[in-house]
């Protein structure tokens, strides 16, 4: 590497092709961190995975008890890979041009192909033995652009899927140690951080360290006080000379219950800061291993209560921040929407989206069933609604959210779904309908249904959908709302219907649309006279001025 280079990553394994997983998982995150997309990272990780195990095979000829070193850094505009051993000598002769994967194939050629398929994939590809190490350099240029909105979706979905899996490693396992262990090892690897500690606090307000990683001693803050810890994230200011040595510059602290935690990082070896997805992530995965280390065995159902309540805590915050705390402001038009759920988490979802040509996408989606498992896939529907809205006409977006929901989810869970593409300049409204309750339009003593579009979105392959049109004008009301407010229910067992929603709304008309949404959820409330909810409310308003 040059002198000038910055070093994102050094891996140093064993000569023996089952670390090759370690290795190209590695090099994938170092690459998704910078400017990489999906496929580009994966394509890097499999030409430095190439490489690796080239020098397992051959230089060491798979003896197991030699090393491979790989070290990866930015240099300028690009990022460079050197894979290192110091077994048998690579042949000294140029590397021969590419070769053509077809043909290769179809002569049924044994070797060559890895080697090819490295070369397709870097921009430059150098072989030499220096001393007494074979060096293998890789080098491809940045891209230009950051990452998409798809890819944005994709890093949203690992991270849900990490805190699932998280949860269930936690759930079976009941050693402190182990559980803060496989917690900084999963922030770690998709962080990209050299150094880290879990740390809680005693019963009298002294730090306990439960796990460390990439520190060789954590002696000195074993036993300082808790609130020693001070700071969050990048403002964080360390004041006692032990934690300043450790060279762990960033806190973050998380309760669970009456248990208090923390997790100290070094600086990333990308130097980015964290992003305020990668936050969330650090505290759900805290509060997650926090809940499993609050007890024993002998306390199970204890411990199981504690993680449930917090999951869902956090659960239910991610899912408040995912719904628009503001809707954005529509010319010629009042708009209001509120969500609530029967239990900590909901999944139903609402949104008002800002286009081109200043038009706007409107969303209200029903997820089947209720709790966590629909709370996961409402997240995912409404990030693809968030990505795709500017990016394909409605039946088309439609059909793609219907694929990926059926794809993402085994468990053959659903949603029902209201989209709508708004112009407030001709106040032209075009719209699908996804198997949802149809929307009402009162328009004085006339109540127009919203019912043109297809199937449900996620259960069927292929689903194809068709699309509606409505003008709106002065003084239309239009109320799109989820199942969960048609049918709640009073004392005895009557439904509030269709129809009261119509009846409400049609009576409140002249007012604003907060107001008629205030006064509709309190028309609910009366009518089921204290009977709890059994099903989320999702009511959004949308008044022509």
């Amino acid at each position: 590497m040059k002198p000038s280079a910055s070093v994102l990553l050094h891996l140093a394994v064993p000569s023996d092709s089952k670390y090759l997983s370690v290795v190209h998982e590695r090099v994938r995150e170092v690459a998704e961190s910078n400017r990489f997309g999906a496929l580009e990272s994966e394509q890097w990780a499999l030409a430095v995975e190439e490489c690796a195990a080239n020098s397992i095979e051959h230089a060491y000829a798979g003896r197991g008890d030699g090393e491979v070193d790989i070290t990866l850094a930015l240099e300028g505009d690009y990022l460079c890979a050197e894979i290192c051993d110091e077994g048998q000598a690579f042949e000294s002769k140029p590397l021969p041009p590419p070769a053509d994967l077809k043909e290769l194939a179809r002569m049924g050629a044994k070797g060559g192909l890895g080697l090819t398929l490295v070369q397709k994939i870097a921009d430059s590809v150098v072989r030499e033995r220096l001393g007494r190490k074979n060096i293998c350099r890789l080098v491809k240029l940045l891209p230009e652009n950051p990452m998409t909105d798809k890819e944005k979706l994709a890093s949203a979905e690992f991270q849900l899927r990490t805190l699932v899996d998280l949860g269930r490693e936690f759930s079976t396992n009941f050693d402190p140690e182990k559980v803060a262990s496989i917690a900084l090892a999963s922030l770690m690897g998709h962080l990209t951080i050299l150094r880290a500690a879990f740390l809680t606090a005693t019963p009298g307000g002294r730090l306990r360290v439960l796990a460390s990683r990439g520190v060789k001693s954590m002696d000195s803050i074993e036993g300082l006080p808790w609130a020693s810890l001070e700071g969050e994230g990048t403002s964080t200011e360390t004041p006692d000379a032990p934690l300043r040595a450790l060279r762990l510059d960033f806190i973050f602290r998380f309760t669970s219950g009456e248990e208090k935690g923390a997790i100290l990082f070094s600086p990333r070896l990308s130097g980015r800061g964290f992003g305020e997805g990668e936050k969330n992530l650090i505290h759900a995965v805290g509060r997650q291993a926090l809940a499993a280390l609050t007890g024993s065995r002998a306390q199970e159902l204890r411990i199981e209560k504690a993680r449930a309540d917090s999951e869902l805590q956090v659960a239910r915050e991610i899912q408040k921040r995912l719904l628009p705390a503001e809707l954005p402001a529509i010319p010629g038009f009042d708009v209001a929407a509120s969500s609530e759920a029967c239990f900590s988490v909901g999944g139903d979802l609402f949104d008002v989206i800002p286009l081109d040509d200043s038009r706007f996408a409107i969303v209200l989606a029903d997820v089947s069933g209720k709790g966590t498992p629909a709370s996961l896939i409402m997240a995912f529907a409404h990030a693809a609604f968030r990505c795709l809205a500017n990016r394909l006409p409605p039946v088309d977006l439609l059909a793609r959210i219907s694929e990926l929901v059926r794809n993402a989810n085994k468990a053959h869970r659903y949603l029902t779904g209201f989209y709508a593409e708004l112009d407030p300049s001709t106040r032209k409204m075009i719209y699908v309908n996804a198997g949802h309750l149809p929307p009402a339009i009162i328009r004085g003593d006339e109540t127009i249904e919203l019912s043109t579009g297809g199937s449900v979105l996620g259960l069927l392959p292929g689903t194809t959908f068709e699309q509606g049109e409505v003008t709106l004008q002065p003084g239309d009301v239009l109320a799109i709302y989820s199942d969960g407010v048609s049918e709640a229910q009073s004392t005895n067992e009557d439904e509030f219907g269709s129809e009261g929603v119509v009846a409400c709304v049609r009576a409140l008309r002249a007012k604003p649309a907060a107001e008629i949404l205030r006064l509709l959820e309190q028309s609910l409330f009366e009518f089921a006279a204290g009977r709890a909810f059994a099903d989320d409310r999702t009511t959004l308003i949308l008044k022509a001025l």
